[in-house]
Formats: C-alpha cells, sequence, structure tokens
C-alpha cells in the first residue's frame, strides 16, 4: 500500500492551487489546512477514496498571503508540506 501527497500545483498559488494524493488501497483521507501556528483553517476533503490518484482544489481568496501547512492523513499514512499564497 502506497500512499503519497504530491507537491501542490502551482506553488507558490495566488489565488488557488490543486492538491494532488496518490492511493494504493481503498482508505479514508483526510487533508487540512493548517496556519504556522497549526491552527486547523479549513478541511478540504475527509471522505474515503479509491486506489489510484485524485487532486483536490484549495481556494484560499479569503486568506492573506503567507505560508501554510497541508496534511493528509490516511490510516497510518500521515504526511505534510509547506504550500506558498501570494496575493
Amino acid at each position: 500500500e502506497q500512499f503519497v501527497l504530491h507537491q501542490n500545483y502551482p506553488n507558490p498559488f495566488n489565488p488557488s492551487t490543486t492538491i494532488s494524493f496518490s492511493m494504493g488501497s481503498l482508505d479514508f483521507v483526510s487533508i487540512k489546512i493548517y496556519d504556522l501556528k497549526g491552527r486547523i483553517i479549513e478541511t478540504l476533503t475527509e471522505q474515503y477514496y479509491q486506489t489510484g490518484n485524485h487532486s483536490v482544489v484549495w481556494d484560499a481568496s479569503d486568506f492573506p498571503s503567507g505560508l501554510y501547512a497541508v496534511s493528509m492523513q490516511a490510516s497510518s499514512f500521515e504526511n505534510a508540506q509547506i504550500i506558498t499564497l501570494i496575493k
């Protein structure tokens, strides 16, 4: 089973970015956006996904420029990366 959180595209972005991920098996996925203080500012998805490649779009129009963390959790997999919003 392989789960991968790919780098968002574009990065830096304004005002939206695509967050892609790959699933090695059917599983429940949670993808959330955090500010750098560790607060959840938006939940992009919390649902089951089939094996394969998937993506979600984050529209950050209502958020200020800066660095954010995107986190993906599925089963025992967890990964996060920093993304950059520039307005």
